[in-house]
């Protein structure tokens, strides 16, 4: 494998893909293929057969890659290895829309770190950007 000079991005978008692909996507991510990957409290749980946020973040931190999980309004946690970022939201008193929040979240995370920025800032503004989605119709 060569040296990544454009990062890979899985999002893991559902229960099924997750465990039907959890092998492979475990190799391409042992493989250094993978660079991040991304999911939420209901679907990153299937790539390991675990049941709970802190269980995933454990399996998480043995992963050769960094990863995001989303937790609705418990926010959102980076990993990396022994490293665990935790971004609290934002409360959105009346949200007005939630689809696309989780892709816009993702936007503002790779675009936060491809601009070098550290992780708090990076997850920050992550979360920023998934709260403009839920203030919109």
């Amino acid at each position: 494998v060569q040296e990544h000079k454009i990062p890979h991005v899985m999002k893991i978008m559902d229960q099924d893909f997750g465990r039907h692909y959890a092998q492979k996507i475990h190799a391409l991510v042992d493989a250094g293929i993978i660079t991040t990957l991304i999911g939420n409290h209901f679907n990153l749980p299937y790539l390991f057969g675990t049941k709970g946020i802190d269980d995933t973040i454990e399996k998480l931190k043995t992963l050769k890659c960094d990863s995001v999980l989303t937790h609705n309004r418990e926010g959102a946690y980076y990993v990396f290895k022994d490293y665990v970022h935790h971004q609290p939201v934002k409360a959105v008193e009346h949200p007005k829309n939630t689809t696309g929040a989780g892709d816009q979240f993702m936007a503002g995370f790779i675009m936060g770190k491809l601009d070098g920025k550290p992780i708090p800032e990076t997850m920050e503004f992550a979360s920023n950007c998934a709260r403009v989605i839920l203030m919109h119709d």
